[in-house]
């Protein structure tokens, strides 16, 4: 069939559709209610998982995958400490980004507790240091409290700046708020003796002003001097340690933000940890996904560039051996993703079949108004066949009608389920803290387009068949 004679089709169907056009609007209604149901649940799904995907790419941990050298090993039991281990520089990182590509980027990583000291007093403050060499994934979504963070070219150079935790800047406020002196004046007690716990200051809360007056400022880690440049936001449900108070943002994910801790450049961080005994000093490399369908990709580059670096393991999952399986450990959070993915596609599945349940009760009507258009049109089919019309022409005739009915219906089907998604997502808004809004995926738009089509085909072509197969002469004498 020809371009042209489907318009011609399409345009008698719609023509023949207006000479009853409250049956028709009726028979609509169904595919109405179908494509707006599936519309809406389509579009509602689109939106929660646009939403998760930003929860995702803001607390970074599940875009990230880790290569950790191993520093034990069992013997008889017990796990002891490896005389040679491999040690990860710069160098591993440039190769393993080449292998990589576009799926991700690759850093390297240290962590380890090291001292800072500000002010005069002295007082030294343990902090849980990490250094990387580029800005995670959650700083890139919510950026610092105050301050900025260190640019690629500086952790690329080793500069000295630090970029504090919540927890850690209150910490450092607070010793610049202490005396020296105070712990040297021990009041008495009623009793003329010395009372310990008296004799500690009396802690004040540092104010948020007070903690982002450290940005800029110089303090000592080692031996080193070193600059503060900003303050990242407090974890996810907790208080600002800097004023006691609700946070405005605060920071999903991150390197035990928790506690007092901060961000530097590797090359500094490395100089600036110190070893515990039993515990070396050993670089990671972090591999960051661009999306979470890249994971799967990911790995497989990961795996390649080891096998290169240590050689191939023999066997495979956990039975896996030798090679680079001895030398490192490679670890992710990629089951959870692939949960999150089986578990919104499982989701849009049944809703789509649930909601398709009431499209299928709309092409139903469809089918039951042609039928009856069928046996109303009888007559009309017979003088149609006697005058030269073919069985392809009546076909095509009436599964137009039936198409049109369902194209009809999905335009309003379409409006109404949009707009349906909008006020529900609106809803889920005020009662959820996810915010959540009506998306339209191309895989929504696809639907939007496809069903109703595969509807008016499916459910006309029954009518249609009937219609063209009438005898002319039967069909003429029909009253």
């Amino acid at each position: 069939m020809t371009l042209f004679s489907a318009s011609a089709a399409l345009r008698s169907g719609f023509a023949a559709l207006r000479t009853n056009p409250l049956r028709t609007f009726l028979s609509a209604l169904g595919v109405v209610i179908g494509i707006g149901a599936m519309i809406s649940v389509l579009a509602l799904s689109d939106g929660v998982e646009s939403s998760i995907r930003k929860q995702l790419a803001a607390d970074g941990r599940v875009l990230t995958m880790r290569i950790e050298p191993k520093t034990t090993e069992f013997v008889d039991g017990l796990q002891m400490p490896r005389a040679r281990f491999a040690v990860f520089g710069s160098a591993d990182a440039e190769a393993l980004g080449a292998v990589v590509g576009t799926a991700g980027t690759v850093d390297l990583s240290v962590t380890g507790p090291s001292y800072v000291t500000v002010g005069d007093a002295g007082k030294r403050r343990g902090m849980m240091l990490r250094g990387l060499n580029f800005p995670p994934p959650y700083v890139r979504e919510h950026p610092p409290a105050a301050g900025r963070f260190f640019a690629a070219d500086e952790g690329r150079s080793g500069a000295r700046v630090l970029v504090l935790s919540d927890a850690l800047a209150a910490a450092l406020a607070q010793t610049l708020k202490e005396s020296p002196a105070a712990a040297d004046v021990v009041p008495a007690t009623t009793t003329g003796r010395r009372d310990a716990a008296a004799a500690r200051p009396k802690r004040v809360q540092p104010t948020t002003a007070e903690c982002r007056a450290l940005v800029g400022r110089s303090v000592t880690v080692g031996d080193e001097p070193w600059t503060i440049i900003g303050i990242l936001q407090p974890p996810e449900d907790a208080p600002t340690a800097c004023s006691g108070k609700p946070a405005a943002t605060r920071l999903p994910g991150g390197p035990s933000m928790g506690l007092p801790s901060a961000v530097a450049p590797t090359g500094a961080a490395l100089r600036a940890v110190v070893a515990m005994p039993g515990r070396p000093i050993a670089p990671t490399l972090v591999l960051t996904a661009a999306r979470v369908e890249d994971l799967p990709t990911l790995r497989a580059a990961a795996q390649r560039w080891l096998s290169m670096r240590f050689g191939k393991p023999t066997g495979s999952g956990a039975s896996a051996s030798g090679g680079w399986h001895d030398q490192v450990d490679l670890s992710s959070y990629e089951r959870e993703s692939e949960g999150i993915r089986q578990g919104m596609l499982v989701f849009r599945l049944l809703m789509g079949a649930i909601t398709g349940i009431s499209l299928v009760v709309g092409g139903v009507g469809i089918m039951n108004v042609l039928l009856a258009t069928v046996t109303e049109r009888t007559r009309e089919i017979g003088i149609s066949k006697a005058v030269g019309a073919r069985r392809r022409d009546v076909l095509v005739q009436y599964l137009a009608e039936s198409v049109a009915i369902s194209a009809m219906g999905a335009v309003l089907g379409t409006a109404l389920g949009y707009a349906v998604a909008q006020v529900v997502a609106a809803f889920m808004r005020t009662q959820a803290t996810m915010p959540v809004h009506a998306g339209f995926s191309l895989s929504t738009m696809l639907v939007a387009v496809g069903a109703p089509l595969v509807v008016g085909v499916a459910f006309g072509m029954y009518p249609a068949l009937r219609a063209s197969r009438l005898s002319p002469i039967d069909a003429i004498r029909h009253e």
